[in-house]
């Protein structure tokens, strides 16, 4: 596993500070999940996220190769693209009405590193921090889908890149 340096240490700390302190200086009428970018010196830019959600949303972290033929699943006139890059990213569900939002506390948080190529997680259930180093994955075309299930309660701490196991992508819900 590969050592972390103090400096990103320090940018992961300041992101997650940052992410804290516009959280808790948000408007009191805001009901809505949390984004921050940071724009730091020789080329640093930081995304974070949080979910904040009323029910477990049942998320799962995915990582998909680029060129994925996907649909929207949204009837017969449904967009339908090849994806041009791989990605990560985080999938779950949820329903909202306008007299009960299911907004809420905190699900969980996310920290983007686009300089180092670092995605962090962090549960708002679980005391630890993993994180999924972009640079030692395979996103080329034919290479598989793959999913690192977090739905469940799964404790993971470190680097998570070799725990995402082989998976069929999920599909969207649709009509």
């Amino acid at each position: 596993m590969k050592n972390l340096s103090l400096e990103l240490i320090v940018l992961f700390l300041s992101a997650i500070l940052l992410f804290l302190f516009m959280v808790f200086t948000q408007a009191s009428d805001s009901v809505a999940c949390t984004r921050v970018v940071y724009q730091g010196p020789n080329g640093t830019i930081i995304t974070a996220r949080s979910m904040d959600w009323k029910d477990d949303i049942l998320s799962n972290m995915w990582l998909f190769p680029r060129g994925m033929e996907r649909s929207g699943e949204a009837g017969p006139n449904s967009l339908k693209w090849k994806s041009k890059y791989g990605s990560v990213i985080l999938s779950g569900y949820g329903i909202s009405t306008p007299g009960q939002p299911n907004i809420s506390s905190t699900r969980w948080r996310t920290v983007a590193d686009q300089k180092n190529k670092t995605y962090y997680f962090e549960s708002a259930l679980a005391p630890n921090v993993f994180w999924v180093d972009l640079n030692d994955l395979d996103f080329s075309e034919n290479a598989p889908t793959k999913k690192l299930s977090i739905a469940h309660g799964e404790v993971y701490a470190g680097n998570v890149d070799k725990d995402f196991q082989d998976a069929q992508p999920f599909t969207f819900q649709g009509l």
